[in-house]
């Protein structure tokens, strides 16, 4: 895909805002930008490559800035789960990605509406331990979720939150998760892609510098707001981004 300057200037946008949006409320990133960057025009595979190849390096940020509060052994669990079932979901996207822009379009768009009503509704009592029924299908189904949309995030939040821990392990466990899993979910993708992930990946690195600048712009404004307002503002951001993917295609669809 050639990118003009109008294109370049969107991402640029998106990608900050993402880190906005990360850095503000602790989540939310992939959410926010996957659905924005399909809906101006880039490929979804392109799409996954340069919001990994981002969040990789927020999540590096974030495991130096939290250095002693990850949990790497369970961490590393939740790893060899994720990556399992994301070279899955990797598989299913190459499917995916055959199909009309427009049905992609939609497929994302009720992909982030069940993930944010799933993450808005659930409510989980944090206790010590959770079965490890739960932790393997919340791993499974992020792996899944992770290549096939890139938007892997929601089951690792809804799992951790559901501990006694601390906010600052639980941001460590997430960015730890992240740092580890998206360098090979990278990989899998250059297998199955091609070349084509290394120009997507280049973009990404350039991108970078605005994803810093997203998150030194959030902190402050998280500082400033409750921790419920900051959710509720962002759950509301993510449902009108999906249902602004599914409603024209559902109108269109009605109307023929």
């Amino acid at each position: 895909m050639v990118y003009d300057p109008v294109t370049i200037a969107l991402l640029i946008t998106v990608i900050c805002f993402g880190g906005v949006m990360q850095s503000t409320v602790g989540f939310a990133y992939a959410l926010f930008a996957t659905p924005l960057l399909v809906l101006i025009g880039i490929p979804l595979p392109s799409t996954i490559v340069i919001v990994a190849t981002c969040s990789l390096v927020q999540s590096i940020i974030g495991v130096v800035s939290l250095r002693g509060h990850s949990p790497w052994r369970i961490a590393a669990v939740a790893l060899v789960i994720r990556l399992s079932a994301t070279a899955i979901g990797i598989l299913w996207l190459k499917r995916l990605a055959t199909l009309p822009m427009n049905d992609i379009r939609l497929f994302v768009g009720i992909v982030l509406c069940l993930l944010v009503i799933g993450q808005w509704f659930i409510r989980v009592k944090p206790a010590d331990t959770l079965h490890p029924v739960w932790g393997a299908l919340a791993f499974t189904l992020s792996g899944l979720l992770s290549g096939l949309v890139g938007m892997g995030g929601p089951p690792l939040v809804l799992w951790a939150m559901g501990h006694n821990w601390s906010t600052e392990k639980t941001r460590g466990f997430l960015f730890t998760v992240f740092m580890l899993s998206l360098p090979v979910q990278l990989l899998m993708l250059y297998h199955v892609f091609g070349s084509a992930v290394l120009s997507d990946l280049r973009i990404g690195m350039f991108l970078s510098p605005f994803v810093i600048m997203g998150t030194i712009i959030g902190i402050p404004i998280g500082n400033c707001l409750t921790r419920q307002t900051l959710r509720t503002i962002a759950y509301g951001i993510l449902l009108i981004l999906g249902l602004s993917a599914v409603i024209p295609r559902l109108l269109s669809s009605i109307q023929s």
